[in-house]
């Protein structure tokens, strides 16, 4: 398993191109590359999604199958986030109003909030580096992904289809699971695999290949 990070995160340098889904997903198509491997199983998760269902249609020669977790294919055939998810999510990122606990209602279900009260003592503090700018610039493009006034990818996409896996958390706060759904039906029966109750906060990993994602063009 490889698990690499967007410029601009962790030990991954900024680079001078400007920031977009398109450009992760050539990034990611770099690193295969680097690492001389021709084709892969591609996993990506929220935003991570949107790079791995970029770079199936960008270089669909490098992806094996395709496994979007909690994902959109955005634009018109999208359902938008809840307006107060991105009120909550803007806030803390352009403000840098940081009330945890509201920060985490967005990512947790309301429900296992209840029945887990000392929640917050089991999370682990991060220690991954990001800059105010490069979380910014992340929460942007989501933004973008997210419009309804763009046309999205799923036609793009269901035109290049491969063995696909569609996961997603049932209670997911942040993107409505419908999402998932809509994928399913844009792809013509791929997996569809229900997470139950969902959780957004993602666990600090090894860096596995940070080198060779330092000093990105």
């Amino acid at each position: 398993m490889i698990i690499f990070e967007n410029r601009g995160v962790g030990n991954t340098t900024l680079g001078t191109k400007p920031f977009s889904i398109l450009q992760f997903a050539n990034d990611a198509a770099g690193l295969l590359d680097a690492l001389k491997i021709k084709k892969a199983d591609v996993l990506g998760f929220s935003m991570g999604s949107f790079v791995a269902q970029d770079l199936t249609l960008l270089h669909p020669e490098k992806v094996n199958r395709l496994i979007p977790n909690g994902a959109t294919c955005g634009g018109k055939d999208g359902i938008p986030q809840n307006p107060e998810v991105v009120k909550v999510l803007s806030d803390f990122v352009n403000n840098r109003q940081v009330d945890v606990e509201k920060l985490l209602s967005v990512t947790f279900p309301p429900e296992w909030i209840k029945s887990h009260p000392n929640y917050l003592e089991t999370i682990p503090k991060s220690k991954e580096i990001i800059t105010p700018n490069t979380l910014l610039q992340q929460f942007n493009l989501v933004e973008d992904w997210y419009a309804t006034n763009s046309s999205g990818i799923c036609r793009q996409l269901s035109k290049r289809l491969k063995p696909t896996l569609v996961m997603t958390g049932t209670e997911d706060v942040a993107l409505p699971a419908a999402n998932s759904l809509i994928i399913v039906e844009k792809f013509q029966d791929p997996g569809l695999y229900r997470l139950g109750r969902w959780t957004r906060i993602k666990v600090s990993v090894s860096r596995a290949v940070q080198q060779d994602c330092k000093n990105l063009p």
